[in-house]
């Protein structure tokens, strides 16, 4: 249940799925194996809430739909708050029911008072402010992402600046880290544009949104299908490449067919969460299986079901009643 927490708390300070599982997988893993807790479940609950990093803002993914979508990039990151608190709560839910029923799972450990607890938070309030900062700048409106992300960047340079002084090494890695990652999103940005701009010339969604829209179907029946797509895509693709090859066809579909836009970024980018954690090709299983080599992923992703239906509950909610999907 904290690594869930955990996951939410780094979630809101990357905006990325893959990297908060790699650092979850390798901080809370192990101290969860040396309490006695099954390897399997406890991989199984870092990668359920890791995937949370692509919807906690500020999530890159819903950044990069704001761009394709050209809609508010921060009513977007709103948007994704109650959703994502919502997954938390509900993969804390299967945590503690599948400890009460199976002990062995997650056996207990050492009772510990209040002070003792607060006192274990002493190295987190610099990153918590981190994070109130960022968020913060953007939803007052005093800064734009861009700008809260550039205020984000020195902010974690600052908090890491004892670290650097004492291993300088620790710098160059992240800059080249930085560099190849950033490298990589443009080159796939352009790619998608000139996949794009051939769509348009062979004028395929235009001719999509027709005759889907007169299809003798129920909008909400299509609207489904759609989402369905979503999942053996994200078994195969990162959640950029994801929205830069499909917007462009599924978006005009489906908000010529009424559905908002905002509403519809949360949903799609809940479909590419669970896709995360999907057997047998769940991104997020494969990070965490490297990150612990001992344990299989046939047992990572067997006790992962459990948090599918977590995700697929939170997003039976968010469709049922779309106001958990809040923007002002």
């Amino acid at each position: 249940m904290a690594s869930s927490i955990g996951c939410g708390l780094f979630a809101a300070a990357t905006g990325s799925s893959a990297a908060t599982a790699a650092t979850m997988g390798k901080v809370a893993v192990p101290e969860m194996e040396k309490y006695g807790y099954d390897s399997g479940f406890a991989c199984a609950a870092v990668a359920g809430g890791g995937s949370i990093g692509i919807l906690i803002p500020p999530s890159i993914v819903l950044i990069i739909y704001g761009m394709i979508t050209d809609l508010s990039i921060g009513k977007l990151l709103i948007a994704g708050i109650i959703p994502g608190v919502l997954t938390i709560l509900a993969n804390m839910l299967v945590s503690y029911l599948s400890a009460k029923v199976n002990p062995k799972l997650a056996p207990k450990g050492p009772n510990t008072d209040f002070i003792e607890k607060l006192r274990s938070l002493n190295g987190l309030w610099g990153f918590i402010l981190l994070i109130i900062i960022v968020l913060g700048g953007i939803y007052a409106g005093i800064a734009t992402p861009t700008e809260a992300a550039a205020i984000g960047a020195l902010g974690a340079f600052i908090l890491a600046f004892p670290q650097l002084i004492k291993d300088p090494h620790k710098l160059i890695d992240s800059l080249i880290e930085t560099t190849v990652t950033t490298s990589m999103i443009f080159i796939i940005i352009v790619g998608a544009s000139i996949f794009t701009m051939f769509l348009a010339i062979a004028n395929i969604p235009v001719a999509m949104t027709e005759s889907i829209i007169n299809l003798d179907s129920h909008r909400m029946y299509i609207l489904c299908m759609v989402l369905l797509l979503y999942v053996p895509l994200g078994m195969f693709l990162g959640p950029i490449e994801i929205m830069l090859i499909t917007l462009p066809i599924v978006f005009p579909v489906l908000t010529d067919l009424g559905f908002d836009g905002i509403w519809l970024g949360i949903l799609l980018v809940k479909m590419m969460e669970i896709g995360y954690v999907t057997p047998p090709l769940g991104f997020n299983v494969f990070v965490l299986h490297g990150m612990n080599p001992h344990v299989s992923l046939k047992r990572i992703f067997g006790h992962s079901t459990r948090f599918i239906a977590a995700d697929l509950i939170v997003l039976l909610l968010c469709i049922l009643f779309p106001f958990l999907v809040y923007h002002p």
